[in-house]
């Protein structure tokens, strides 16, 4: 109900770079119901928004949570790849601790632990100037 909301309002506001973030938590929420194709459709759809309306706001979050609904394992590696590119190019912040979340989650679930590893490590690098509980929370349950 939120989402649909969210979509009336970004639509009725123009405001298009918003639509990219009610498709992710209608991705997320496709995930938790275990339907990884829909939810990969969904943020096919707001990672296309996100290189329209500037790819730094939401681009590499997008990017690491669709790299959890794929197969193929260089599809994954090349978006893994992309949205790492994407935060060293510069982007919004929170950008960084979604994209080393859930980029150590794909690694974990492809059984990659020394990228999963990496993600954390990047993930509390970071956050070095001011430790979140959150990060490091995320960092330990990757390497866990």
């Amino acid at each position: 109900e939120a989402l649909a909301r969210a979509k009336a309002l970004a639509l009725a506001l123009g405001a298009r770079r918003f639509l990219g973030e009610v498709g992710l938590g209608e991705a997320r929420a496709a995930m938790r119901a275990g339907d990884r194709a829909a939810a990969a459709g969904l943020l096919r759809e707001a990672l296309a928004i996100a290189w329209e309306t500037g790819i730094g706001y939401l681009g590499p979050t997008l990017m690491a949570e669709l790299a959890l609904c794929v197969d193929d394992p260089a599809e994954r590696h090349g978006l893994l790849a992309e949205g790492e590119a994407v935060l060293a190019g510069g982007c919004v912040a929170h950008n960084h601790m979604d994209f080393r979340r859930s980029a150590a989650e794909a690694c974990l679930a492809a059984g990659d632990w020394a990228g999963a590893g990496r993600h954390a490590d990047a993930l509390e690098g970071f956050c070095r100037w001011e430790p979140l509980p959150w990060a490091r929370l995320h960092a330990a349950l990757a390497r866990a």
